[in-house]
């Protein structure tokens, strides 16, 4: 993860500086609102997709400082989240990218059960990008990118 004025601690070439995740999790939901008339027809109507917050865990660091200080300014700030797998000759190649434009740091918690402290970031963002980039089983062929932006 990068987060824009966050200096991390990943040195994997091509993510020096960003923040090493253990998970992160987002998704959406469509309402859907079922009508039922007589002989049994039906038909249904669905809402506009809903977006949820971002949420994402990461084992505390020297940037934590940084990361809280950020949560209290609360000054949407640009974040980029890059999945990673082993390319040619074992070395890292993106491919999944999400870039969320104006993101805030709304909540942290802290926890540990004796070990190093883990960190929970919940983000909210106006407006994100998404791409998917078909590296395929040997990193061959032209890299297809599909992308997509909802506005705030």
């Amino acid at each position: 993860m990068e987060i824009s004025g966050i200096e991390g601690e990943s040195r994997i070439a091509g993510h020096s500086g960003w923040l090493a995740l253990t998970s992160f999790r987002w998704g959406g939901r469509r309402a859907v609102r079922t009508h039922t008339s007589g002989s049994y027809r039906m038909s249904s109507t669905y809402s506009t997709a809903q977006l949820s917050d971002v949420t994402v865990t990461r084992q505390a660091d020297s940037a934590s400082a940084l990361i809280w200080d950020a949560m209290m300014k609360g000054s949407p700030v640009p974040m980029k989240f890059h999945w990673l797998r082993a390319g040619h000759g074992g070395e890292p190649t993106t491919y999944l990218e999400g870039e969320f434009e104006n993101a805030i740091i709304v909540a942290i918690e802290t926890g540990s059960a004796g070990g190093r402290p883990v960190e929970t970031l919940v983000i909210t963002y106006e407006a994100l990008e998404f791409r998917v980039v078909n590296v395929g089983n040997v990193l061959s062929g032209p890299q297809d990118v599909v992308s997509y932006r909802l506005g705030a």
